[in-house]
């Protein structure tokens, strides 16, 4: 058994948009199973996604190796598995959808945590409508192979074994296993409301909630900050990878702009950073912009209102000056054919999308 002391937040997409009380709160030291007190502490999860819980000084545990011996009768992979019962629709609809599949057909063991078609309306309803369709392919892969336990079939006894402690998913981040004292195993916030359903490959235990990894430091999409109440131009300027662009909005006289509130309609700025725009075509070119060139250019990124990514249209896009083409990708969200990196930075006067390239308008 390893040692992490993690000190982990919630990784939260949607963060922002929580305010999310618990009814079941996990105690902040857990016993763990030979009855001895394990250390471990358990943060409040109020505020957070269902099925999240951060984690501090967890004990991970390792199973080490386990033979699985799958059913004497012939029965269908975990996939099909799935297919069959009907209730992991949306589960499925993600699972495809971020190409994987193939990893539930394979004949490696697998313990998969399945959320239920209801799970997800529970997210659904906690982080808004359509949020988990703006998920890149990363941090959907990311998040579904959070509810997997790669290369070994864990049976629930083995599961409530673990009490207190916490076992690496196959994201090789850790969940936390708690068992109630009405006898509940709970994976973080998930309660297990069926297990040990064997599959070819594998076992499946049903989830009432969908599981959100701990965030990775540095991770751009997934670590969200809070509201900030800086405005978009003392923003940038906390950002010294974000002079280029800072430097464009001074030379364009735009800096009064990017602090006030438009008339309360705020402002969404797509960020380029200095690198971004010095693997641009306009590398050569943006220091010697004019007033007027400066300006048009952080027009381009300028939209003249609030827009979270789930509210992005697909197709055009009318900027502060010229028009970009929206578009849905496996690998995320594009904007004027720059990639959204880090999504919706709330400041006081607007919202910022960090990009991994000047957007370039499809009508000037």
């Amino acid at each position: 058994m390893t040692t992490q002391s993690l000190y982990l937040l919630t990784s939260s997409a949607v963060s922002r948009t929580l305010t999310l009380a618990f009814s079941c709160v996990l105690l902040a030291a857990c016993s763990g199973s030979d009855g001895t007190s394990s250390g471990n502490a358990f943060a409040d999860p109020s505020t957070l996604e269902p099925g999240a819980v951060p984690l501090i000084n967890v004990d991970v545990v390792d199973p080490g190796p386990i033979e699985y011996e799958p059913p004497v009768v012939a029965t269908p992979d975990l996939y099909d598995t799935l297919t069959a019962s009907g209730t992991f629709t949306r589960l499925l609809e993600l699972i495809d959808r971020a190409g994987l599949a193939s990893v539930l057909h394979e004949d490696a063991a697998l313990t998969l945590f399945a959320p239920t078609d209801d799970a997800f309306l529970a997210l659904d309803e906690a982080i808004g409508q359509g949020v988990v369709d703006t998920f890149t392919s990363e941090e959907l892969i990311d998040r579904l192979r959070y509810h997997t336990v790669s290369g070994v079939a864990l049976e629930s006894t083995l599961l409530r074994s673990y009490d207190g402690l916490a076992i690496q998913m196959g994201n090789e981040l850790p969940a936390a296993i708690t068992v109630r004292d009405d006898g509940a195993l709970l994976i973080n916030n998930g309660v297990v409301s069926s297990a040990d359903v064997l599959a070819s490959n594998g076992i499946l235990h049903v989830l009432d909630n969908v599981l959100t990894p701990p965030e990775r430091p540095g991770d751009p999409n997934t670590n969200i900050p809070p509201p900030s109440d800086e405005d978009i131009a003392a923003t940038l300027l906390d950002r010294p990878d974000y002079s280029i662009l800072m430097l464009t909005i001074e030379t364009g006289g735009l800096t009064e702009l990017l602090q006030s509130d438009n008339g309360g309609l705020g402002w969404t700025l797509f960020a380029p950073s200095d690198d971004d725009f010095a693997n641009s075509p306009d590398a050569d070119t943006v220091f010697d912009l004019d007033m007027q060139g400066a300006s048009s250019l952080v027009q381009r990124h300028l939209y003249p209102g609030r827009l979270l990514a789930q509210d992005l249209p697909d197709g055009a896009l009318q900027m502060s000056q010229g028009t970009v083409e929206v578009e849905r990708t496996d690998a995320g969200i594009r904007v004027g054919g720059a990639l959204i990196v880090g999504r919706d930075r709330v400041v006081s006067n607007g919202i910022i999308h960090y990009v991994d390239a000047p957007v370039i308008s499809s009508v000037p």
